[in-house]
C-alpha cells in the first residue's frame, strides 16, 4: 500500500537528499515513526540513495522479531519488496526499560554498520519519551550513534525536554501522524505473538542440544551458568555468533546444564553463545 506524505515529510525528504547521514526518529507510542520510517526509506532508494533502516523499537519491530533491534540495507526495489531485517541481536525483552545499556550499544552497533554500508541511515526507536526514564534512554542513543537529524514527532510539546539538550543534530519537528492507528497493550501483545509464531511456523525446525557448561548463556547482558538460573520451558532464546543473533529458538527440556531446543538452525557450528530473556512462546 502506498503511503501517502503527512505535512512535513517531503521537505524532510529534500533536506535528506540533498545532506543524507543518520536520522533518528523520535516521538511517542503511536506517533507513525514506523510509517515515516518505510516512507523515508522508500522515498530514498526511488532515489537511487543506499538506505539502512534500523529498527530499534524492541516491542513492536517492523522489519525484525520482538525482542530484537534489526537492520538491513535496501538499494533498490527488490531489496523493498522483501521489507525484514538482515541482521539482527535478540535482547530477549519488549520492554526498554529492562536493557537499556544493552539497546543503546546494539543500536549503535547496528547503525554503524548500516551507516558504512549507505548513504543515509534511518533509525528507528521506541516510544518510551516520558520521564527521566525516557530522557536517559533517547539521550543515551543520541550519543551512541551522534545522528546528523534528528525527527521530533510530537502531538504537542512531548519532546521537548529531550529536544532542549540537543546541541549538534539538526532537529526536524512534525506533528504526529492522523493515520498513525492507537493499538491496545492486548492488541500489541497479539502482534508480537503473531510475529513470533510466523517466524517459527515458516520455517523447518531442527531439534537440538546445548550444554550450557560450553557454551556461555547471557541474561542481560551478563553471562551466568545454566544451574544458576531458571530456564522455563517454552522460553524463546536467541543463537548468537557474537552479538549478531543466527536465530531464535524455543527451549523444550533442561536436564542439568543440558538445554534441549528447536530452532530454525540446522547446525550449532559458530553459536558462541545464547541470549535469554523473560520472552516466552505459549
Amino acid at each position: 500500500m502506498k503511503i501517502l506524505p503527512e505535512a512535513g515529510w517531503d521537505r524532510l525528504l529534500r533536506v535528506l537528499c540533498a545532506q543524507q547521514g543518520t536520522v533518528l526518529l523520535l516521538g511517542s507510542t503511536d506517533s507513525g515513526k514506523t510509517t515515516l520510517a518505510r516512507y523515508l526509506v522508500e522515498a530514498l532508494v526511488a532515489r537511487r540513495l543506499r538506505t539502512a533502516l534500523i529498527d530499534a523499537d524492541i516491542g513492536q519491530s517492523g522489519i525484525g522479531l520482538p525482542g530484537t533491534i534489526s537492520m538491513k540495507v535496501f538499494r533498490d526495489q527488490r531489496d523493498l519488496e522483501q521489507f525484514s531485517s538482515e541482521r539482527m541481536t535478540f535482547l530477549g525483552f519488549t520492554s526498554p526499560s529492562r536493557v537499556i545499556p544493552l539497546m543503546v550499544s546494539m543500536t549503535g552497533r547496528l547503525t554503524g554498520l548500516g551507516r558504512r554500508r549507505s548513504e543515509t541511515a534511518v533509525v528507528d526507536t521506541t516510544g518510551l519519551i516520558s520521564g527521566e526514564l525516557g530522557k536517559a534512554l533517547k539521550m543515551a542513543k543520541i550519543r551512541a550513534i551522534r545522528p546528523a537529524h534528528i525527527v521530533a514527532i510530537q502531538k504537542e510539546d512531548e519532546l521537548e525536554h529531550i529536544l532542549s539538550l540537543i546541541g549538534d543534530a539538526r532537529i526536524h519537528r512534525l506533528k504526529a501522524s492522523s493515520a498513525a492507528k492507537k493499538r491496545s497493550a492486548p492488541s500489541r501483545r497479539a502482534y508480537r505473538k503473531k510475529k513470533l509464531e510466523e517466524y517459527f511456523r515458516g520455517q523447518e525446525q531442527s531439534n537440538l542440544v546445548l550444554d550450557g557448561s560450553v557454551v556461555p548463556f547471557f541474561y542481560r547482558g551478563r553471562a551466568f551458568h545454566t544451574g544458576d538460573r531458571e530456564l522455563r520451558q517454552g522460553a524463546v532464546i536467541g543463537l548468537n555468533h557474537h552479538d549478531d543473533t543466527i536465530a531464535l529458538g524455543i527451549i523444550e527440556e533442561i536436564a542439568g546444564t543440558t538445554v534441549f531446543f528447536r530452532s530454525p538452525l540446522r547446525s550449532l557450528k559458530g553459536i558462541s553463545r545464547v541470549i535469554c530473556g523473560d520472552m516466552t512462546v505459549a
